[in-house]
């Protein structure tokens, strides 16, 4: 494992820099710089959404430029864009270029993501999943101490300031980028692409693709899960505020949940590693379907216990779905394939809380979490099945 750790440690390093940074600039300080501009509404609404709809486009692209030209140069380009973007905050005076400026600024997320997480799949053979589980915790980091410092510079600095001075702390992340090695144990092969990419990419990409129904199955997953994830996030505080609830215990709630995806990610991906990556998803599904159905009752020890189980739920879903993906296209488009992963999980973000937001019309919140804790329970169920199938029937 020493390459593995030479390797892992820089990256990982780069990545909580870059992600906390960006959550500074994110929450809660994004809205606020909105609202200072006139924006409200459905315009507050995309300013804050818009810069996932350039990751559900283009993090395939990226991810396969760098299948094509290396990984660590397109690191490099991606930190330039968490580096430089920011800036240009200072020069916005209306929602409209705020709303533009976002756009670019996803950018920067939609090349470092696939190319962080193919660059990570490389690195070694073996314990991928756990390695996955290791490198989470930058990411999942970044979530939690990025709205704190972000709250906290916002009460002496204005919006622009806070959000420039995160250029400054994105660029840090060069340093440990520097000391990338080109080398891994893998080395994947070198697609044969031509460009224009628009033209390359059927004819060379879909006639050799490994996608079966067990990706298929995967992917659609993990959407979903990241559909209800973010529809909690969004409906839950209205929901549980109406029971009774009072705010602190509702975010209680989604701290305890995420501080557990913390802790949990690398002993989930070494789970993964050790009884197979397909299990540990379907026991993840089960644990999300059981979870949600305790999100109903008043018992702050049912709540609160449900809030650890969807932690570790998400914890095996990110590491080892991740892990699935990388390993089964490790040396055939590992950087395009993730991004299209993390181009369906903006896509979930996205629809998620839409979707519920039309049914709530109709359903009561309460009657829709159990419906979807079903749903999970189902997949679940079939999954494993499928396995079964598969393994005495010789299902290819």
């Amino acid at each position: 494992m020493g390459i593995a750790n030479k390797s892992l440690f820089p990256i990982t390093i780069a990545d909580c820099i870059v992600r906390t940074a960006y959550q500074i600039a994110k929450t809660p300080l994004l809205p606020l710089y909105a609202a200072s501009l006139g924006a409200q509404d459905i315009t507050l609404a995309i300013i804050t959404s818009i810069s996932t709809i350039t990751g559900i486009v283009l993090k395939p692209v990226f991810g396969l430029l760098s299948d094509i030209m290396g990984r660590k140069k397109w690191l490099f380009i991606g930190i330039g864009f968490f580096t430089i973007m920011p800036f240009f905050y200072t020069f916005v005076d209306t929602p409209q270029n705020l709303m533009i400026l976002r756009l670019f600024h996803g950018t920067a997320t939609a090349i470092y993501g696939p190319v962080s997480l193919a660059y990570v799949s490389e690195i070694s053979a073996n314990k991928i999943s756990e390695r996955f589980g290791w490198f989470s915790i930058s990411r999942n980091l970044g979530y939690i101490i990025g709205p704190l410092i972000g709250g906290l510079l916002i009460l002496w600095m204005t919006p622009s300031t806070v959000i420039s001075i995160t250029g400054l702390i994105s660029a840090i992340a060069l340093v440990p980028t520097f000391f990338l090695s080109t080398k891994t144990n893998i080395q994947p092969k070198k697609p044969n692409i031509k460009f224009p990419l628009i033209f390359s990419i059927p004819k060379n990409f879909l006639p050799t693709s490994n996608w079966d129904l067990t990706t298929i199955l995967t992917i659609s997953v993990n959407t979903l899960f990241i559909m209800i994830k973010y529809s909690i996030k969004t409906f839950l505080p209205i929901y549980a505020y109406a029971q009774g609830l009072n705010p602190l215990t509702i975010g209680l709630f989604f701290s305890i949940q995420e501080i557990t995806t913390l802790i949990m990610s690398p002993f989930a991906g070494k789970l993964g590693d050790m009884i197979n990556f397909h299990k540990a998803i379907i026991l993840g599904l089960l644990m999300i379907g059981l979870s949600l159905n305790g999100l109903n009752p008043y018992s702050l020890v049912i709540l609160f216990g449900c809030s650890i189980l969807i932690g570790v739920a998400q914890a095996l879903f990110s590491t080892n779905i991740t892990a699935l993906i990388a390993k089964k296209f490790n040396d055939d488009f590992v950087g395009m394939n993730l991004g299209i992963l993390g181009s369906a999980k903006n896509s979930g973000k996205v629809l998620g809380p839409i979707i519920i937001g039309v049914l709530i019309k109709t359903f009561d919140f309460g009657t829709l979490l159990s419906a979807t804790s079903i749903i999970f329970i189902s997949l679940g169920l079939i999954w494993a099945s499928y396995l079964i199938l598969k393994k005495y029937l010789y299902i290819k």
